[in-house]
C-alpha cells in the first residue's frame, strides 16, 4: 500500500512541475527595432530603423525622429529611403537630426515609420559628465606571444574618476588616414581624411581597470586571438569605476599597427574624392599627392550603467572566446518603448594621437 501511494505521489508531482512551451505560429506583428548612441560632444546625431518580424529584420520607407531636451522639441527629422528595395537590403534606415546636449540634460526620442504606422519612443535618458583625461600618451615596444614577438604601440591614458558617484565608460578607437592634397582648378589646398578605420585592434590583458576586476586569461594564446579580434563599429570596451572610486588611475593597452593595410594611397585618394564631392573635382586634384598622416583617436566615453550592461553584452558576442553553443546565451538589454532596440547617451573625451 505504501508503495501504491508513493507512485501515485511521484505521479503527481511529475505533472504538477509540467511546463508546458507555447507553439509559436509566426504570426506576431512586427516591431519597430531603433538603435543608437547620442553623442554630448556633437551636433550631429541619429539613430538606425528597421522591423523586426519573425526572427528576420527588414528595411522600412520612411522614418521620423523627434528629439526632446528637458522637455523641449528640439529635432523634427524625416527621412525616406531613396529606393525602398535598396532599404530592404540594407536592412537600417539611417536617421540624421541635429541636437545638442550638455551635461546633467534629459533626452527622450520619439521615432515613427511608415507614415505614423509604427511609434515608439525611449525613456528619459540623462545626459552624463565626460570623462577627464588628465594625459594620453604612447610608447612603441616588442612583447612576445607564443613563439612570436610583435611591434605594438602601447596607449597610456590617466584618467580622473567623477566624485561622489558611480561611474561606467567606453572604450573606443578609430584610426583616419588623411593627405594633404591640391587642385588645378584653383581651389584651396585640403587636409582630406580618405579613410577612416572606426576600429582599432588591440590588447587589454594586462590592465586590471579594462578587464573590470576579471582575471587575464592563462592561455597565451588567447591574448594573440585579441590582437586580431576586431572592435567592429559600434562596439566598445568597456569598465566601471570600480577599482579607482574618487580617484586617478592610469590605463594602459597595445595596438598592433602592422594588421592595417594601407593600399594604394593615390588610388584611395582618388576614389574618396569622388566619392564625396564628385568625378569633376577629383580630376583637378594634382599629382603627387601631399603628405600622407596617420593620426589615431583614443575616445574615452562615460555612459549609463544600463549602456554599459549594453555595450558589454554586444563586446561579449563579438569575442573570439565567444561560443553560443558551449555557453549561456547573453542578453541584450533593450530600453524602446513600444519597439525594440538600444538608445544611449555618450559623453566623451577625445585625444588625436
Amino acid at each position: 500500500m505504501k508503495k501504491q501511494i508513493s507512485i501515485l505521489l511521484a505521479i503527481t508531482v511529475l505533472f504538477s512541475c509540467e511546463n508546458e512551451l507555447p507553439f509559436i505560429t509566426g504570426d506576431d506583428a512586427p516591431q519597430l527595432m531603433v538603435t543608437g548612441f547620442l553623442e554630448q560632444s556633437t551636433e550631429d546625431q541619429s539613430v538606425k530603423v528597421s522591423l523586426s518580424k519573425d526572427g528576420s529584420i527588414s528595411g522600412v520607407g520612411d522614418a521620423t525622429v523627434h528629439c526632446y531636451v528637458n522637455g523641449h522639441l528640439v529635432a523634427d527629422t524625416s527621412v525616406s529611403a531613396p529606393d525602398r528595395a535598396q532599404s530592404s537590403r540594407s536592412h537600417q534606415l539611417t536617421l540624421p537630426f541635429k541636437a545638442c546636449f550638455s551635461p546633467g540634460d534629459i533626452v527622450r526620442l520619439e521615432v515613427e515609420a511608415e507614415g505614423s504606422r509604427y511609434q515608439v519612443s525611449t525613456p528619459d535618458l540623462p545626459v552624463p559628465e565626460a570623462p577627464d583625461i588628465r594625459q594620453a600618451d604612447t610608447v612603441s615596444v616588442t612583447v612576445m606571444l607564443a613563439d612570436r614577438s610583435l611591434d605594438v604601440v602601447r596607449f597610456m591614458l590617466d584618467l580622473k574618476d567623477s566624485k561622489k558617484q558611480n561611474n561606467w565608460y567606453a572604450l573606443h578607437i578609430e584610426k583616419h588616414l588623411s593627405a594633404h592634397v591640391s587642385f588645378s582648378d584653383g581651389s584651396p589646398d585640403e587636409d582630406f581624411v580618405y579613410r577612416s578605420i572606426p576600429r582599432i585592434t588591440y590588447s587589454s590583458h594586462a590592465d586590471p581597470v579594462l578587464l573590470d576586476g576579471n582575471l587575464p586569461p592563462t592561455d597565451i594564446q588567447s591574448d594573440l586571438l585579441d590582437y586580431i579580434d576586431f572592435l567592429g563599429d559600434g562596439t566598445f570596451a568597456v569598465f566601471s569605476d570600480d577599482l579607482f572610486r574618487d580617484q586617478s588611475t592610469k590605463i594602459s593597452f597595445d595596438s598592433y599597427w602592422a594588421y592595417f593595410y594601407r593600399g594604394n594611397d593615390e588610388v584611395d585618394i582618388l576614389q574618396a574624392m569622388a566619392d564625396a564631392y564628385g568625378e569633376e573635382k577629383a580630376a583637378c586634384i594634382q599629382m603627387p599627392i601631399g603628405e600622407v598622416r596617420n593620426e589615431v583617436y583614443v575616445k574615452l566615453s562615460a555612459c549609463s550603467e544600463e549602456s554599459y550592461h549594453y555595450l558589454r553584452a554586444l563586446r561579449t558576442i563579438v569575442s573570439n572566446g565567444y561560443n553560443p553553443i558551449f555557453m549561456e546565451p547573453v542578453t541584450i538589454p533593450g530600453n524602446i518603448n513600444g519597439g525594440l532596440g538600444y538608445v544611449g547617451v555618450l559623453s566623451s573625451a577625445t585625444e588625436a594621437i
